[in-house]
């Protein structure tokens, strides 16, 4: 009498079930590597909206402040003039002007007191054509208009907020297995669980309970419900 060879319904099961915890944890595995790949985005992003800042007036202007400097001088290019030539016609100028109020603002805000503002106009070239059907010609010139501000030192001016790419670090809870985590990570890399992150903003840790908004203390380190949804015109609320 020849052995049934095939599985029995138990094995089956079995396999069944294998098969279904390696999936999971595939899916678990493939969840951490797209998280991580996020916050790594994420700090990248951050190292280049500081460098952008430090690359900036106002962010030369805290490094000025930071080193103790009296005055500050920086130059901006306020109007730009290009030539435009029309054949059959007259030769003339197209301009295109920066707002320089908002630049000027945001050194205010780093410790600076405008002092002076001069401007230059640095001519870049010229273009020409003879006038039709007449003598002489249309002369265009392109330039641009160089603006150089001097401010002077004022510690009243100054405004301190934290910086969008400075997000303090902490750890937080994983709800499934008790092992400690990114607050921002949504994937616990101990047991793969995924959870909501939380958020920081306005100065607070966020985060959402049975989809309620609550927010972390710093002072008590007890956690507040946040009565109305983010958004709405609430005094701290995140957005």
């Amino acid at each position: 009498m020849l052995r049934d060879r095939g599985q029995t319904d138990d094995q089956k099961a079995a396999k069944a079930a294998e098969k279904e915890r390696q999936r999971e944890l595939d899916a678990r595995e493939k969840a951490l590597v797209a998280d991580q790949g996020r916050l790594k985005k994420e700090s990248s992003d951050r190292e280049k909206q500081l460098a952008s800042f430090q690359a900036s007036p106002a962010g030369r202007a805290r490094a000025a402040f930071s080193e103790g400097d009296r005055l500050f001088q920086f130059v901006i290019d306020v109007k730009n003039t290009q030539a435009v030539v029309i054949p059959m016609g007259p030769a003339k100028t197209a301009t295109t002007t920066n707002d320089p109020v908002a630049i000027l603002n945001s050194v205010c805000n780093e410790g600076w007191d405008l002092v002076n503002g001069s401007f230059v106009f640095h001519e870049l070239g010229s273009e020409s054509r003879d006038k039709f059907m007449a003598s002489g010609q249309h002369v265009a010139v392109k330039g641009t208009v160089i603006g150089y501000y001097l401010f002077r030192r004022s510690e009243e001016n100054r405004r301190v907020a934290r910086d969008p790419w400075d997000v303090p670090t902490i750890d937080r809870i994983c709800p499934h297995c008790g092992a400690p985590m990114n607050a921002v990570a949504a994937v616990c890399p101990g047991c793969l669980s995924r959870s909501d992150p939380w958020q920081f903003a306005h100065e607070r840790w966020w985060r959402t309970v049975d989809s309620t908004w609550h927010y972390l203390d710093g002072t008590t380190g007890e956690w507040h419900k946040q009565e109305q949804e983010p958004g709405q015109a609430v005094a701290g609320s995140p957005g």
